[in-house]
């Protein structure tokens, strides 16, 4: 019995895998960029509560990390027969995703203090 939506690696496109690692690097370096920047806006306004911003990094962080190590450990298979490696693409998006929200609700915040001054 044949499937017709599912999809196999039967012939591996030439860079596909090394374009998903530069995608996953890429994903990965902006994140740590924007957790960064979000850092650096509760630093600004208020310092003592740096660790509310470190627990929601940790928080938004720890799904991804996971996610990555089962796929290294090939537990977990993110890209269902894919060709290349399109599940270090998955766990990118979620860290990016899960950067942009951190950024901003720091911002949001940030807003809501200065207009309260």
């Amino acid at each position: 019995m044949v499937s017709l939506n599912s999809s196999a690696c039967i012939i591996p496109i030439e860079g596909l895998a090394e374009k998903h690692d530069a995608q996953f690097d890429w994903y990965i370096s902006i994140s740590l960029i924007l957790v960064i920047c979000a850092l650096a806006i509760r630093a600004y306004h208020q310092k003592q509560r740096l660790w509310v911003t470190a627990i929601f990094i940790l928080a938004f962080g720890y799904l991804p990390i996971f996610l990555f190590y089962l796929e290294l450990m090939g537990m977990v298979r993110l890209s269902n027969g894919i060709c290349g490696n399109y599940g270090l693409v998955v766990v990118g998006k979620v860290t990016f995703f899960g950067s942009i929200i951190i950024l901003l609700y720091e911002t949001i915040k940030y807003i809501k203090v200065r207009r309260s001054l």
